[in-house]
Formats: C-alpha cells, sequence, structure tokens
C-alpha cells in the first residue's frame, strides 16, 4: 500500500509519491526572491522551481498550486502545478503495466491507474524521477 498525491498540470492527472513530498502549499507573491529568477523562498531556504505545467505544454501562467519535493535526482525543489489532492491511499495491485512510451517517459512513469470500468486512469510517477518527466517532454 502506498499513498500518492493526485496532482493536476497542463491537462494532466499525474500521482506524485507522498515520501518525496515535504510540503504542499498555495502559491504567494511574497515568496518571490528578488534578483534570483526562477527561485522561490521556502522556510527560509531559496529553492529553485520547476513549473510542470509549462513544461508539458501548458503554457506560461501563474499556478495556484505548489509541492516541495526532495527527489533523489533534483535535491530539494519546489514543483508548480495546477492543482493538488486528494491524497489516495493505493495497493501496488491497482497498478498496470505501462504501454509502449517513448524511453524518456517511460524513464519518469512506472504504472498506470486503471479504473474500475477498466479504462486507463492516472500516471504514477517514478520516485525520483521528476526531472526525468520534465526533460522527457520535448521543447520547441
Amino acid at each position: 500500500m502506498g499513498a500518492y498525491l493526485q496532482v493536476k498540470a497542463a491537462g494532466y492527472t499525474l500521482l506524485v509519491h507522498s515520501e518525496e513530498i515535504r510540503d504542499v502549499m498555495t502559491n504567494q507573491r511574497e515568496d518571490s526572491v528578488a534578483g534570483c529568477p526562477g527561485h522561490r523562498l521556502w522556510r527560509g531556504q531559496t529553492l529553485p522551481i520547476i513549473d510542470l505545467p509549462e513544461a508539458l505544454g501548458g503554457g506560461v501562467g501563474s499556478r495556484p498550486m505548489a509541492l516541495v519535493l526532495d527527489a533523489a535526482d533534483h535535491g530539494t525543489f519546489i514543483l508548480d502545478v495546477d492543482d493538488a489532492g486528494p491524497m489516495l491511499r493505493l495497493e501496488d495491485t491497482a497498478f498496470r503495466p505501462l504501454p509502449p512510451l517513448p524511453s524518456a517517459l517511460a524513464r519518469a512513469f512506472d504504472g498506470l491507474l486503471v479504473t474500475d470500468d477498466r479504462r486507463a486512469g492516472l500516471l504514477r510517477v517514478r520516485r525520483g524521477a521528476v526531472s526525468a518527466l520534465v526533460s522527457a517532454v520535448p521543447t520547441e
């Protein structure tokens, strides 16, 4: 059994392991760091920001929610998202193997949640693979 936070970004809904999440918060303008774009303050620390909706093709914009993540591949950082919640507790047996995906995307995910009506549901982000997810998205 694992706990996952459901996260929305650019029309996608993903599951992030709760063990990597240090905080879930609303974004506040006063948290920005003057003279240090792409960073925000969190509990007195200056952390880099990854805008997940922008990386997934959702365009530039303000993001109402953010996660503070500790990921093995990226250290501690802020992940801006469109929405976060609810937290789900799921058995590993609820996930199915991934369909064929480009190798960069396959490294970012490790399971597919299938709904009760047998439709494909949510992709589970592999532990420590947030930077793989962001770098897997082609840029123009």
